[in-house]
């Protein structure tokens, strides 16, 4: 009997170490397997620009297409099965341009029509109506006063209509002669108060922009600052297509854009084709010719950089520091109100 219990005990345990050998595989697999990309853009003269991305992940088994050629679609499968589907504009849906003034005519007559029937199952009489009813033709509104309730004596509405009116009266009278005594809560004491709350709205203001120039010129925020700098230099190269095609001519609206673009294509010229041909233009805005490009990266070369960025000491103090101003920031106003209280 205790040599059964011993052996299901180690097929058991056999078992569970097999799954936890694959789940182990799999993350590596996943960490290091790459991440291909391919680019494709190109633009003549008398057509529109089109675009596509392809990526592929593990083998193939994960794929995305992005395209663009008028309209923007983006589908991504695993194996034989879609898990996103997007596409801006749709294509099926109606275009507004089709309406024409016909067809606002029929809507406002649906809307309101002149028979004075509406939507709302309630049929409202018209100026016309009321005027062939009752016999003569008023100029002017077509108000019809309401008949007051059964139950309800028309004297005692207007009794209450005449004290309502004389205690409005009586407030004027009183409120003008607050003012003329000086009430504290005059216009100038509450043209003081506004004035006073956007000045400490604007130290606030100082305040915080003093705190953050503070931490930036610390020893601390330089340190966070150039090692954060130095690991997205990291995946930015990782992220760069490792081949290159291009034949374009371009040009912005800005000169001195189109100038800063070229720079960059001369500091990752080595990525590009010995034949690729890039052709700034500084006086019009264009952008004609193809640019093919491929790269790869994994998941690992990039977590491990992003993970260096988030232990950094420097960046952790910070963090801390400014965890620590937002709730003082918070807890603030609660104190004043609770002097003011």
């Amino acid at each position: 009997m205790l040599a059964v219990i011993l052996k299901i005990l180690q097929i058991t345990g056999i078992v569970l170490l097999s799954i936890l050998g694959f789940i182990l595989v799999m993350l590596i697999l996943i960490l290091v397997m790459p991440v291909r990309y391919s680019v494709d853009v190109s633009k003549k003269p008398e057509d529109k620009l089109k675009g596509k991305l392809k990526v592929t992940y593990f083998f193939g088994i994960v794929r995305a297409l992005a395209e663009y050629e008028e309209v923007f679609e983006v589908n991504a499968k695993v194996l034989w099965f879609k898990i996103f589907s997007m596409k801006i504009p749709d294509k099926d849906a109606d275009d507004s341009d089709d309406i024409s003034l016909d067809d606002l005519d029929d809507a406002l007559d649906e809307e309101f029509p002149e028979d004075g029937s509406s939507e709302d199952g309630f049929t409202y009489e018209t100026e016309d109506d009321m005027t062939s009813d009752t016999g003569n033709s008023s100029e002017g509104s077509a108000y019809v006063q309401p008949l007051p309730p059964d139950d309800e004596d028309p004297d005692a509405v207007t009794d209450e209509t005449d004290t309502d009116e004389e205690l409005t009266f009586e407030s004027v009278d009183e409120t003008e002669d607050n003012e003329d005594d000086g009430d504290p809560e005059g216009p100038f004491a509450k043209l003081k108060y506004k004035f006073e709350e956007i000045c400490d709205k604007i130290d606030k203001v100082k305040s915080e922009i003093r705190y953050y120039y503070n931490i930036y010129n610390s020893n601390e925020g330089k340190n966070a600052l150039k090692k954060t700098g130095k690991h997205l230099k990291k995946i930015f190269r990782k992220l760069l297509p490792r081949k290159i095609t291009a034949k374009v001519t371009y040009g912005f609206s800005s000169p001195d854009l189109t100038g800063k673009v070229y720079g960059i294509y001369c500091i990752i010229a080595d990525r590009f084709t010995a034949d690729s041909v890039v052709t700034p233009d500084f006086d019009r805005e264009v952008f004609e010719g193809t640019v093919k490009a491929k790269g790869y990266f994994n998941i690992w070369g990039i977590l491990i950089n992003v993970i260096a960025i988030v232990i950094n000491k420097d960046a952790i103090r910070i963090i801390r520091s400014v965890r620590r101003h937002l709730k003082k920031k918070d807890s603030t106003p609660d104190m004043e109100s609770g002097k003011a209280a």
